[in-house]
């Protein structure tokens, strides 16, 4: 599978948990060798470079977490 720059993705960093992180670049690649992302949170001030297996895609509802002004009721008078 491979992944666009901008797009969110999960990952899991080795001993943390799983986070969204944002694909930054597609490193140059061998074909023989598998794809390696360089991501970053915005949680975090480095960069990470992963194999392409170690990411997952994020599900729709994921990336656009609902708010509280998505379920809207009549104002009350």
């Amino acid at each position: 599978m491979t992944y666009e720059v901008g797009e969110s993705v999960e990952y899991k960093p080795p001993g943390g948990p799983v986070g969204v992180f944002t694909i930054i670049r597609r490193m140059p690649h061998d074909p023989p060798g598998e794809r390696i992302y360089r991501i970053k949170s915005d949680l975090e001030f480095c960069e990470r470079n992963v194999l392409e297996s170690a990411l997952t895609k994020l599900a729709l509802s994921a990336t656009a977490p609902p708010t509280m002004w998505d379920k809207r009721r009549p104002a009350s008078r």
